[in-house]
């Protein structure tokens, strides 16, 4: 959680974050101690656990990375209020971040009971969402006590944004639902962020982009680099999966070529980077970008990652999904909460514990080629 709560909030919104979640700053600054001081990489309990609240999404983006996932499981069981009301003994005693994601999490009928009962237990919650329903639903996401909001949005150009997710009107209802926010005086959510993934159609316009989020008053603007995987990383893929019996939930867009951009491409993309970095001293909202990357050429050219890149994901974070089963990244399911009352248990199950050697072991899978949790180095 302390990669999520970062110098993009401002200081007074962390002092005032602290105050209000004593317990979950308390175990940020142990499990930082134990890391610093012991080595010790994995913490007692996940500091992280996100919610795939549902499947269903009312948009079609061709970059989605669940989108197959959700293809191949139209019937399932959605997160419900008696999920969280078995787990929620432990995520009191335990103060995780809990982040809610889908699909679309606005689709599920249960998304604010299940935040207002996080909530008033002193649990940090984060959402993201496409901003479709943003509008009909913004008086209850305030009222919910939900403190990170996310929302997409890839460019400034209506029809262009519209194209990219499939669904025209996508951009106008979610800019209607972001006035409605800054209308409505407001002490949470405490940080509403704008997400943007570089797009074949906006990567040469980011720069201005930053000048737009501007306008909009918010908190924050988050770019992420595309997640691809080209011939050479998919064959590479199949051929661990067949070998060894892992998910395949996350394994980045399938590309034709060898690189998502070239070199006179990537050259642009890297100069409204560095425009965007010049601009961040002197615009209001807060900017970031992920994942970290020390090589934006041997990125987008479709290098594999060295063995010194990092992830924290399999040893810090949790997915709880449909049916309630609990996986670690790469769709790699290790439990169910139908089967036992404690995340611990799973946490601590020779499933979770034999996945974790595994990363330790081979440093990069296949499947990381792109993933948007690794601290790429190449």
């Amino acid at each position: 959680m302390n990669n999520f709560i970062n110098n993009n909030v401002k200081l007074y919104k962390i002092a005032k974050l602290a105050l209000k979640y004593k317990a979950t700053s308390f175990n940020i600054l142990t499990d930082l101690g134990k890391k610093k001081f012991f080595n010790q990489k994995v913490p007692s309990f996940p500091k992280v656990i996100t919610l795939y609240v549902t499947n269903r999404c009312n948009l079609h983006c061709p970059m989605c990375l669940n989108a197959n996932y959700r293809n191949n499981n139209q019937v399932s069981n959605e997160i419900n209020i008696n999920t969280i009301k078995k787990i929620l003994p432990e995520l009191i005693k335990y103060k995780p971040l809990v982040c809610i994601t889908g699909g679309e999490p606005l689709l599920n009928k249960n998304l604010f009971s299940i935040i207002s009962l996080l909530s008033k237990n002193k649990i940090i919650t984060s959402m993201t969402t496409n901003g479709f329903l943003l509008e009909k639903y913004t008086q209850q996401i305030m009222n919910s006590g939900l403190e990170f909001l996310s929302i997409s949005l890839d460019h400034y150009d209506e029809n262009k944004h519209d194209q990219g997710r499939g669904v025209k009107t996508t951009y106008s209802r979610l800019i209607k639902g972001l006035n409605k926010l800054n209308n409505i005086h407001r002490e949470t959510p405490t940080n509403i962020k704008i997400n943007t993934v570089i797009r074949y159609d906006n990567y040469m316009v980011l720069s201005k982009m930053y000048d737009f989020i501007e306008k909009l008053k918010i908190d924050e603007w988050s770019i992420q680099h595309y997640s691809f995987t080209n011939p050479s990383a998919q064959r590479g893929i199949n051929k661990y999966l067949n070998k060894n019996n892992l998910g395949e939930y996350i394994v980045g867009n399938p590309i034709y070529t060898t690189s998502f951009l070239n070199v006179k491409q990537i050259r642009v993309l890297q100069k409204q980077l560095t425009d965007i970095k010049r601009k961040k001293f002197f615009h209001k909202t807060k900017f970031s970008i992920k994942p970290e990357i020390n090589d934006i050429f041997s990125y987008y050219q479709g290098k594999p990652p060295s063995t010194k890149s990092d992830c924290i994901w399999p040893f810090e974070s949790v997915n709880i999904m449909d049916d309630s089963k609990v996986t670690l990244c790469l769709g790699n399911e290790v439990g169910n909460i139908n089967d036992t009352t404690s995340i611990k248990e799973i946490w601590n199950s020779d499933r979770t514990l034999n996945f974790q050697k595994l990363i330790l072991k081979e440093k990069i899978l296949p499947l990381c080629f792109r993933c948007c949790g690794l601290k790429f180095n190449f």
